[in-house]
């Protein structure tokens, strides 16, 4: 056949490897070549997120990571993607082996409602090192040179304050727990810019955060502390919770204290 057409088989084989490369061709085993599929391979994303439980109560997964997913998978279906989805459980520790076991499958993409703060940012940089597309939801690293689709917490903030402060009230409590994450940092910054440039005195109450691991007296420590501050507002009083979590608490201990709720205006940022 070489012979016929006047080829060198060094040409043929050059030939037969740029077709390889170009995708037309396949190499198996055995020494065998065969026209590649016509079929695209399949994409494999990668979603990682905090948790599914959807109790009424479960603010978070009721009206994000529900509908997250829902989207996810009807954008990925389109193009004929499949999805590997992993539940932490709000555990920064299952977060990591879970950051880290995509990596090892080698995905094509992750989305990642990341909760590991400072503590899991090295996964991060690991899975952007790895040439891995990487798209956080609901929260930034700073530092961290990768997508990202958030709320702008700080404009929603201080939306909040600017609406409660056009209601007359001039007493505006903030209610927020110490924490690393981007989301919450940014709820306080609009917080304090909202109140500072309405010329009004800043509120702010530390409450503990009740969705991580913490001992039984710290947290009881913290909810008395909180309930000492609430039980000494400035009636009419507005009164803003960093979250829906938060909130809820605030709502039932101001019941148990009896303070007037006709007298408040009670929101949270969620």
């Amino acid at each position: 056949f070489v012979r016929q057409l006047g080829f060198w088989r060094s040409t043929i084989r050059e030939a037969i490897g740029q077709l390889v490369s170009e995708g037309y061709l396949t190499r198996a085993q055995g020494n065998v070549t065969y026209v590649a599929s016509d079929d695209p391979p399949h994409a494999t994303i990668a979603v990682v997120i905090p948790n599914l439980n959807t109790e009424e109560d479960n603010h978070r997964a009721l009206s994000v990571t529900v509908p997250l997913l829902a989207a996810v998978s009807s954008e990925a279906r389109k193009y004929g993607a499949r999805i590997l989805l992993y539940v932490n459980d709000d555990s920064r520790e299952a977060e990591r082996d879970d950051l880290l076991d995509l990596i090892d499958k080698r995905v094509d993409g992750a989305i990642v409602f990341y909760i590991g703060g400072d503590r899991n940012k090295q996964c991060l940089e690991m899975i952007r090192d790895a040439g891995i597309p990487l798209v956080l939801i609901d929260r930034y690293v700073e530092s961290l040179d990768t997508h990202y689709v958030i709320t702008d917490n700080v404009a929603c903030t201080h939306d909040a304050v600017n609406a409660i402060a056009n209601m007359g009230i001039e007493n505006i409590y903030y209610v927020t727990y110490v924490d690393d994450s981007s989301s919450t940092r940014d709820r306080m910054i609009g917080y304090a810019q909202a109140v500072d440039a309405l010329g009004l005195p800043s509120n702010v109450i530390i409450s503990a955060d009740y969705s991580r691991d913490r001992a039984i007296e710290t947290e009881i420590s913290e909810y008395m502390s909180v309930r000492r501050s609430l039980e000494s507002i400035s009636l009419p009083a507005g009164i803003l919770s960093v979250n829906a979590d938060i909130h809820t608490i605030v709502y039932s201990l101001l019941e148990d204290i009896g303070t007037p709720l006709d007298q408040l205006v009670l929101g949270h940022i969620d």
